[in-house]
């Protein structure tokens, strides 16, 4: 428990600095154009723009291409087939685990009387999001057609079992060998392929020689990666864990090396709207929930958390720029404006520290649901546009 407490620590400080590095004057002025476009077309502007806004649109402008304009039908993937609508599952990444996404999934399935792959048509996760998408579409042994886990089966487990994760502390050339978290996805993926899934799936990476975050599909068809590849590289985080080299098992693969999907795209739900787009090009509409981590909340939150963890939670704060969480202002915001009723994003509110910051997953549990209990419409809001 030790290691694990010390890796939320420093993944949240390594995080305020490798993210603040990319806040140069000179990036900002060489693509202001592009970044006012952008914002103007896909959100309604805010006064004070964060800093992860700005890196998003600075991104796709270096990169020369804009991925939210990225027109339908040019990408080498098979399609998933005719459908009208299009029902879309996007997880974040983040320190807390997904657990709260887990607890929301669960009832979820729960009130609707179906497993996620039959309720939605793409799931996709960066970073910890990508790990659990990766479990709750993964094959059983015993019957092909359902997941090894259903959402409320993993949550226990993963509150068991994410401190192996981080079992293997070493400070060179990482704070942490990546062979804790190997062993424990191979325990769940063995030698499966991404693309065999219950259902079309999707991961993010981010290639440090391109400086891109890449998307991962399973219905890519002219590359074939291990699960546990895909999952090791979109959570191989900066200073945590060393980058992972993804190569596909067929010849003549793109090959990335890459760190955390979630370094410029924490919340994946942009890159999963556009990777629906891309596999069901036909479609007419787009339904998207995106789950969160949580919001930090609460007047003596940040004063508790400084209490536990020596003041890092109150630094990064202020070293982003950021109000309580950056992706409630910026990128819901924006997408909201662009799907209307047709996008919800569920963020709890969670006023203890230690169960906000992943230490504690049972609290966080509770937290969550504690929240939804006051909140009696979000799960019922959920049903209704993914039902409607």
């Amino acid at each position: 428990m030790f290691n694990f407490k010390i890796s939320k620590i420093i993944t949240t400080l390594s995080l305020a600095f490798f993210v603040t590095a990319f806040q140069t004057p000179n990036l900002i002025a060489a693509n202001k154009t592009t970044i006012e476009q952008e914002s103007t077309q896909y959100t309604r502007v805010a006064k004070r723009p964060n800093v992860l806004t700005t890196i998003f649109f600075a991104a796709s402008a270096i990169s020369g291409s804009s991925a939210l304009h990225m027109p339908r039908g040019m990408y080498m993937q098979a399609g998933c087939g005719n459908k009208d609508i299009v029902n879309v599952l996007s997880f974040d990444g983040g320190t807390s685990g997904g657990i709260c996404e887990l607890v929301a999934l669960s009832q979820l399935e729960d009130r609707m009387g179906k497993p996620i792959h039959e309720i939605f048509d793409l799931a996709v996760g960066a970073s910890a999001g990508c790990l659990d998408i990766a479990v709750l579409t993964q094959p059983s042994l015993s019957d092909s057609s359902k997941p090894i886990f259903t959402p409320s089966e993993y949550l226990e487990i993963k509150k068991k079992e994410s401190g192996k994760i981080f079992s293997k502390f070493r400070l060179l050339p990482s704070l942490f060998d990546p062979k804790g978290p190997e062993e424990l996805y191979n325990s769940y993926f063995g030698n499966s392929t991404y693309d065999h899934t219950t259902m079309p799936r999707a991961a993010c990476v981010f290639d440090i020689k391109n400086l891109k975050t890449r998307v991962i599909s399973s219905k890519d068809t002219q590359n074939t990666y291990k699960t546990t590849d895909v999952v090791l590289s979109s959570t191989a985080f900066p200073f945590v864990f060393p980058p992972r080299l993804l190569s596909p098992l067929n010849s003549g693969g793109a090959e990335y090396l890459c760190i955390d999907g979630a370094t410029l795209d924490i919340n994946p739900a942009f890159n999963a709207l556009i990777k629906a787009r891309e596999l069901y090009p036909d479609a007419k509409e787009f339904r998207l929930l995106s789950l969160g981590n949580g919001i930090a909340k609460g007047s003596n939150f940040c004063v508790s958390a400084s209490k536990e963890f020596f003041t890092y939670l109150d630094i990064v704060t202020h070293l982003l720029n950021l109000d309580i969480d950056p992706y409630e202002a910026d990128i819901s915001q924006a997408l909201s404006a662009a799907m209307g009723n047709n996008f919800i994003r569920f963020a709890p509110v969670i006023a203890n520290p230690k169960a906000f910051l992943g230490v504690d997953l049972n609290a966080l549990e509770q937290s969550t649901i504690e929240y939804l209990k006051t909140n009696k419409n979000i799960i019922p809001d959920m049903i209704k546009m993914l039902k409607k």
